[in-house]
C-alpha cells in the first residue's frame, strides 16, 4: 500500500466539488485532498508551493482563464493532472489535449452514468502512477507492516498463489517474504520506470540488470544479484520484450 496522494482540487462549482470529495473518499488510502482552490489566483499560488502529486483542475476558470494560462505560469511538470472540461468546450480544448498525457474528465456530473465513469477515471489515475515516481511501499503481513523503497525491492517471482518478493534490508542483506497477490496486481503498484515485467514468472528491478544474451525467442538477463556463488539470471520472454526496450535494458538487434 502507498502514502496517500496529495490532491489539489481546482474547480469553482461547489457542487462538482461535493461530488469530487465524496468519490475520492471511496479510494481509501489513495487520495487525500490537501487544498480546494476556487479561483485562478488560488490555483496559480497553491500550484507553486509544489506541495501536490495529484491535481483535478477545472479546464475553464475565472477572468478566462484556462489550464493553458496555468501551464504557462506555474507549470505541471512534476505531477499527475485530471482535467475536467464542459461538453460544450470551445476549441481552446483540442490545443491542451495534445500538450501531455492529460486523463479528461467530462461535465456535466449530473448524467446517471457519470459518477461511475468518474470512479473509473480515478482509479486509472490511481494504477497508472500519473503523479510521478513512487518511492513508498508499506506490505502489510500479520502483524507487522514492512516499509520497503525502490532501491530494496530487487525482484518477484511467482510462487503458487502468492508472488515471492526479494529486497534489501537496512544492513544491504538480500531477504525475501510471501505476499498474498498476483503478479499483474504487484506489477500496477510498482513504479514502472523501474519495475518490468519481463517473464510470466518475474518483475525485476532494471536497476539490478548488467547484461542480457538473445536468443531467437526471448533471452537471459545477467545481474549483480549473488546466489549459490554464482551471479543470478533471469529468462525473458518473447512477448515482454517491448517492456525491456522501452527502459533501455535491452537492445533492438537487427
Amino acid at each position: 500500500m502507498l502514502q496517500p496522494l496529495k490532491t489539489l482540487i481546482v474547480e469553482d462549482n461547489q457542487y462538482d466539488i461535493v461530488l469530487l470529495e465524496a468519490l475520492l473518499s471511496e479510494h481509501k488510502g489513495v487520495f487525500s485532498i490537501e487544498y480546494k482552490a476556487t479561483t485562478y489566483a488560488s490555483a496559480v499560488k497553491a500550484l507553486a508551493s509544489q506541495k501536490f502529486q495529484l491535481s483535478i483542475l477545472d479546464f475553464n476558470l475565472d477572468d478566462n482563464k484556462d489550464l493553458n494560462d496555468i501551464i504557462k505560469d506555474v507549470g505541471t511538470e512534476n505531477m499527475g493532472i485530471i482535467v475536467l472540461h464542459s461538453i460544450d468546450t470551445d476549441g481552446s480544448y483540442e490545443e491542451i489535449e495534445n500538450l501531455r498525457d492529460f486523463i479528461y474528465l467530462r461535465k456535466p456530473f449530473s448524467d446517471k452514468a457519470m459518477p461511475a465513469f468518474i470512479r473509473k477515471v480515478l482509479t486509472r489515475a490511481s494504477e497508472k502512477h500519473i503523479w510521478g515516481i513512487r518511492d513508498d511501499y508499506n506490505f502489510s503481513m500479520e502483524a507487522k507492516i514492512l516499509k520497503l523503497k525502490n532501491e530494496q525491492i530487487l525482484f518477484v517471482e511467482v510462487k503458487d498463489n502468492y508472488c515471492e518478493v526479494h529486497y534489501l534490508n537496512k544492513d544491504n542483506v538480500e531477504k525475501n517474504f510471501l505476499y498474498r497477490i498476483t503478479l499483474t496486481e504487484l506489477e500496477e503498484k510498482l513504479e514502472p520506470s523501474i519495475f518490468v515485467r519481463c517473464h510470466n514468472r518475474y518483475i525485476i528491478n532494471k536497476n539490478i540488470v548488467t547484461g542480457y544474451s538473445k536468443r531467437s525467442k526471448g533471452g537471459t538477463l545477467e545481474t549483480n544479484i549473488i546466489s549459490n556463488n554464482a551471479y543470478r539470471t533471469f529468462n525473458y520472454s518473447e512477448s515482454f520484450e517491448e517492456n525491456l526496450k522501452k527502459l533501455g535494458i535491452i537492445g533492438n538487434e537487427i
